[in-house]
């Protein structure tokens, strides 16, 4: 009885073992330091440290998050809506909408939003006003609003 439910102790450290080594053979590493996506590895990282130290990330996959705003002048994921009201271009990233995938973008107007895309630190000279280029979008969702940030509440 002992020798059976050895093996099957065993039997059942082998998936946790292969997990272990598929972890290892892509990069994946612990407290959320990666998201495995196939073959490739993306980021997970907040805007303010993509545009502090956009080298670190230049050509990488990012998973980041912030307020986008879709407009003639440009396709930008600020910091928040504050940052868009006053225009502080510095601390936002161009988004290159221009993707094979079907997103309904004007879903994801004026929202705050969760990317999955290749970031370019460089951009291009029409993009130079921004900290950088998010292109090949992946994914792209909405964050909801928590009950606790819907606003001031008014007692009657």
């Amino acid at each position: 009885m002992l020798r059976s439910t050895h093996r099957l102790l065993c039997l059942g450290c082998i998936p946790m073992f292969l997990l272990f080594l598929t972890c290892v053979g892509f990069g994946c590493r612990p407290n959320s330091t990666g998201i495995p996506t196939g073959t490739m590895t993306a980021h997970r990282v907040s805007l303010v440290r993509l545009i502090a130290v956009p080298e670190i990330y230049h050509n990488k996959v990012v998973d980041v998050a912030g307020y986008l705003v879709l407009e003639h002048e440009g396709n930008v994921l600020y910091l928040d809506d504050l940052h868009y009201q006053h225009k502080l271009s510095n601390n936002g990233i161009w988004l290159d909408t221009n993707t094979t995938a079907i997103v309904d973008w004007q879903r994801f107007n004026k929202q705050y939003v969760e990317i999955l895309a290749t970031f370019d630190s460089e951009g291009s000279s029409d993009q130079t006003l921004f900290s950088g280029k998010l292109q090949t979008i992946r994914d792209i969702n909405l964050i909801p609003v928590s009950k606790t940030d819907q606003g001031p509440r008014t007692d009657e």
